[in-house]
């Protein structure tokens, strides 16, 4: 039996980490949106801390495009061809952690495929982007049912408070007055860059505007990531009068977030 029980154990990899690391420690059902408040599972940081390191390199490096320049090129020219993109500023790490631990979440929790991940094309990866932080999909079935877009945004700080809720919140509304998410063409074309039209083809389905297919649904989700939570922020967006709909918060704290965050920038990876 305890052979079995062995045999049965999953080891928290690039594709399972959140289901290793995170707890859900409440839920409420506000009449606005949804908030959920989340913890590190006990003794879970030392187990996916190489994983999470390698997830958030391949937020910055193509792996498929190195392997193929290294067979034109020669594995003699690997320091030329390979260059590290990850950032060295703490601010630039903190917000790009949170834009890769939401996505994370997304898919391994959530069931969103996330197609690009925009951090690889950034040319400068010492600034943060512009744009929508994530975008989610849920393709649904060929008649259309079931067709969502997920918008998330996320903030990283030390201590929540409102301010960092409300300019989150401020950054969805953005996406929410438009006809469609801005980064929705930009996916498209990177996904056609990278020859997957399959998956291209499904992006493209929600920018045609012309498909006899059922419209889609949107939803918004703002994931906030701290150490310290003194306050409640939330119910200062309760008490709003207009909130967009399909809106769900994520709190997830998170202890010693400078060190953390700092050492699983700084590991090397095997390439």
């Amino acid at each position: 039996m305890a052979l079995k029980e062995q045999m049965d154990v999953v080891l928290p990899d690039q594709n399972n980490f959140i289901h290793h690391w995170v707890d859900t420690l409440s839920k409420e059902e506000f009449i606005k949106f949804k908030h959920y408040l989340l913890s590190e599972l006990p003794g879970s940081r030392s187990k996916i801390a190489k994983p999470l390191a390698e997830h958030i390199w391949e937020h910055y490096h193509d792996r498929k495009l190195l392997t193929k320049s290294l067979e034109e090129l020669g594995y003699c020219t690997l320091a030329e061809v390979y260059r590290d993109k990850r950032p060295k500023k703490r601010d630039t790490r903190m917000g790009n952690f949170g834009e890769i631990v939401t996505s994370a979440y997304m898919e391994q929790q959530l069931g969103y495929q996330v197609p690009i991940y925009r951090l690889r094309y950034n040319p400068n990866p010492e600034q943060s982007m512009k744009g929508d932080d994530v975008i989610g999909f849920k393709f649904g079935v060929e008649e259309g049912e079931q067709r969502i877009i997920c918008v998330a945004e996320s903030k990283v700080r030390k201590h929540y408070d409102a301010n960092i809720l409300n300019e989150a919140y401020e950054g969805i509304k953005k996406s929410y007055g438009q006809a469609e998410p801005t980064s929705l063409n930009f996916i498209y074309e990177r996904l056609i860059e990278r020859g997957n039209y399959d998956l291209a083809r499904k992006v493209h389905s929600f920018l045609n505007h012309f498909s006899m297919k059922k419209p889609y649904s949107k939803e918004y989700l703002i994931f906030l990531v701290s150490e310290h939570r003194h306050i409640t922020p939330t119910q200062n967006l309760h008490n709003q009068s207009n909130i967009i709909e399909g809106l769900s918060i994520y709190e997830f704290k998170l202890h010693d977030i400078h060190p953390f965050i700092n050492d699983l920038f700084e590991q090397e990876i095997e390439l």
